[in-house]
């Protein structure tokens, strides 16, 4: 079976993991290849590493989990070159281990209802008004018992502003919610997404993506205004992309920015393993899509790119121009995020900056904003990310 069936172990939760470095020091033996990993390519060779993906186990055949290597797995798994049908074994197997870990979910019973009791309370990434597990996702023409038939509509589902005030990571309720919410309203058919969005969370991004791509219906994204950052990576997850004229498209290194959460090394040192993970899910992603080789979009990514309609055309990014239609470049009830958000980017376009500008009442000039300390702050968390990602320190 592709998928190595779960099963219990010791979990270590306090290692470090260097996934490349424990499979180099593994033989080239089926027995121990096998207990490492989750996967093994049916018609390759059993005792070959190259037949494997997955690692998580140190070298040996009863060793204990590494959760970071797990944690890591976990996040390269929606973009991993894999069968479709193997993917929820993969991640019952990787699942099994936080779950000896004590850091998957429990499902309790209410009398009036259902309810998923997370462990862990999700941190807050970016100002605004937004609840933990609160949706940030909005369903119209959503398909329901009460339709008359024939009058049913393409269900649209809008992402306009952040994915996610709240971090994804270690958070058991949201994902769940946002997946069933896309089979409950989507009904398996065509559905459209209508975004606006300047970037948000990455780890909930590339969930979102996962679940886009299994999803069986045909989806349309259609890009109103911005799609930023972690957006695109939603973006692209599209069967047909359509971009407005006048909208933008900009790529970047994933980052992490917690306005108002302390993190220890630990939380941290898991965070960067899984952004590691995630960026060469996004590269796999972009690649699939655009065709454009993996240096390259590296590149872009590091430079921070931004392209208009015509530009992510060319590149591959978007297939379609929406022309003569309304634009909607931000949405004025978020432009205090909105601004926030692009103090992050180094390479805003001069229209985009100038037409926020041009749109910020004067009566609203007293609103708070992040301050110039606290913004400070989240850029020396930001270059001290970059420096642990880019292995300087």
């Amino acid at each position: 079976m592709p998928a190595i069936r779960p099963h219990s172990t010791a979990t270590d939760t306090e290692s470090s993991w260097d996934g490349p470095g424990e499979v180099a020091a593994a033989p080239e033996e089926e027995a121990t290849l096998r207990y490492m990993h989750t996967w093994v390519d049916p018609d390759g060779d059993p005792e070959t590493k190259s037949a494997y993906k997955f690692p998580h186990h140190k070298a040996g055949t009863d060793t204990a989990a590494n959760i970071a290597g797990v944690n890591n797995a976990l996040a390269r798994l929606s973009q991993a070159d894999i069968p479709d049908a193997d993917r929820s074994g993969v991640e019952a197997h990787l699942r099994k281990h936080r779950e000896d870990a004590g850091l998957e979910e429990e499902e309790t019973e209410d009398k009036m209802s259902h309810q998923i009791v997370s462990k862990h309370e999700p941190i807050r990434c970016f100002e605004g008004s937004a609840k933990p597990h609160e949706p940030f996702w909005t369903w119209h023409n959503a398909l329901d018992a009460e339709t008359e038939p024939g009058t049913e509509s393409e269900p649209e589902l809008e992402l306009y502003g952040y994915i996610s005030e709240f971090s994804w990571f270690d958070d058991d309720i949201t994902p769940k919610r946002f997946r069933q919410d896309l089979y409950a309203y989507g009904g398996g058919g065509p559905i459209t997404i209508r975004m606006n969005s300047y970037g948000g969370d990455v780890i909930a991004a590339s969930m979102i993506h996962t679940f886009i791509r299994d999803y069986p219906g045909r989806v349309t994204v259609r890009i109103d205004g911005v799609a930023a950052s972690a957006a695109t990576v939603v973006a692209v997850a599209g069967d047909v992309i359509r971009m407005q004229e006048t909208a933008y498209f900009m790529i970047h290194d994933p980052l992490v920015a917690f306005m108002f959460a302390v993190l220890n090394i630990e939380e941290l040192t898991r965070m960067v393993d899984s952004l590691e993970a995630v960026k060469e899910g996004i590269l796999n992603a972009y690649q699939t899509k655009t065709g454009l080789s993996r240096p390259r979009l590296s590149k872009m990514m590091t430079d921070e790119t931004w392209m208009d309609a015509q530009k992510a055309i060319d590149l591959g990014f978007v297939d379609e121009i929406i022309r003569a239609e309304r634009a909607i470049p931000i949405d004025l009830g978020q432009k205090a995020a909105v601004i926030n958000a692009l103090h992050n980017y180094a390479n805003v376009p001069p229209a985009l900056l100038e037409f926020i500008n041009s749109n910020v009442p004067a009566t609203d000039s007293s609103e708070s904003l992040l301050t110039d300390e606290t913004i400070r702050e989240a850029q020396s968390l930001r270059e001290r990310v970059e420096k642990i990602i880019r292995k300087e320190e």
